[in-house]
């Protein structure tokens, strides 16, 4: 009996050191994947153990990471479709501002049209003293204010200091020089009408150059031939304009006096004319508007320039001097010039 209870108090002892050894092989294996886990997080840059302050810190990194990446993405986003809005809403400005002037300047070379043609008109009428009614200068003078309006509410200056325009270098400077003109051009002898052609006609052409300029801006994609159709017509507007005045002093003096002269209207006309009609191939608004206008009169207008357009052209150096069929020929081409102004003025707003 003390024999077995010996063996059996051996079995005890082995069986306890045993486990103990069980368990501290548990342990030191424990403490081997901890030291290999360490051991592959310095072996790694992006990962990280949170059993480490180190790892903590990285695995707080990488939690901020992603919960501000989706943040900063958006906010880029947004900024980059607010900067679109405001490019978008800055162009829109400058678009308006330059449709406004484009405007502006056309009503302006209208009116300068006008006054270029009665004073030319009244520097013909100084030849027949026996003639009464709108030779007179009050006719004349009385185109000035409205002239004088229009440059003062311009909202633009655009060739402001360039010096080879000293009398362009501001809308004052301009306004100075049209006044001293208008007070001196009958006073200085021997003033021609084409001198007063000429005179305009320069300053005119200054103020169309900035109607190309600001139209060009305004116009967007897609509307090319209109910008096309829209040069094409100030274009066309011009010489007309001049050929209204060579009209008229053909029917008040009786004809041309030289034959420059008469090459003079020749080429205006068939200038304004093949612009005219090249504008109307890029732009349906012109032909649309120019068939409508006729269609408003109890007469065909048209039909009355193409005859004396025609009558101008055989340049039948005996026939007599005329101020009606003069004034018969100003008033309606005046009548084809505003329809003109105003087909520019509607291309200007689609531009």
């Amino acid at each position: 009996m003390a024999l077995e209870r010996g063996l059996s108090d051996d079995s005890l002892v082995d069986g306890r050191t045993n486990n103990l050894a069980s368990s501290l092989g548990s342990m030191s294996q424990v403490d081997e994947s901890i030291r290999e886990a360490i051991q592959e997080t310095k072996s790694t840059l992006c990962s990280a153990t949170p059993l480490t302050p180190v790892g903590k810190r990285k695995q707080m990194i990488k939690m901020l990471t992603l919960t501000l990446m989706p943040i900063i993405v958006l906010t880029a986003l947004a900024i980059s479709d607010l900067i679109a809005t405001l490019t978008k809403s800055i162009d829109a400005i400058e678009i308006r501002r330059n449709v406004r002037f484009s405007r502006q300047v056309g009503t302006l070379v209208h009116s300068l049209q006008l006054e270029r043609d009665m004073t030319a008109l009244y520097i013909s009428s100084l030849m027949q003293q026996s003639l009464t009614g709108p030779q007179r200068k009050i006719f004349l003078i009385n185109t000035y204010p409205q002239t004088d309006e229009i440059l003062e509410n311009l909202d633009d200056w655009p060739v402001a200091g360039t010096v080879a325009y000293q009398q362009f270098q501001n809308k004052e400077a301009f306004m100075s020089f049209l006044y001293e003109y208008r007070l001196t051009f009958d006073i200085i002898h021997n003033t021609t009408i084409y001198e007063v052609i000429n005179f305009y006609t320069d300053a005119i052409q200054l103020f169309i150059d900035w109607l190309y300029e600001s139209v060009g801006k305004s116009g967007g994609q897609g509307l090319w031939e209109t910008l096309v159709a829209y040069q094409l017509l100030i274009v066309g507007m011009e010489q007309t304009g001049i050929e209204r005045t060579l009209g008229a002093v053909f029917y008040t003096q009786g004809g041309f006096d030289k034959p420059a002269d008469y090459r003079w209207y020749m080429e205006k006309m068939q200038v304004g004319k093949s612009n005219i009609w090249a504008s109307q191939k890029y732009s349906d608004l012109v032909r649309e508007i120019l068939q409508g206008k006729v269609q408003e009169f109890e007469y065909d207008y048209e039909e009355i320039i193409s005859a004396m357009r025609e009558e101008i052209s055989y340049n039948n150096a005996s026939r007599e001097p005329s101020w009606q069929e003069g004034i018969w020929w100003f008033d309606n081409m005046t009548i084809y010039i505003d329809t003109l102004k105003d087909i520019q003025r509607k291309m200007a707003e689609v531009g």
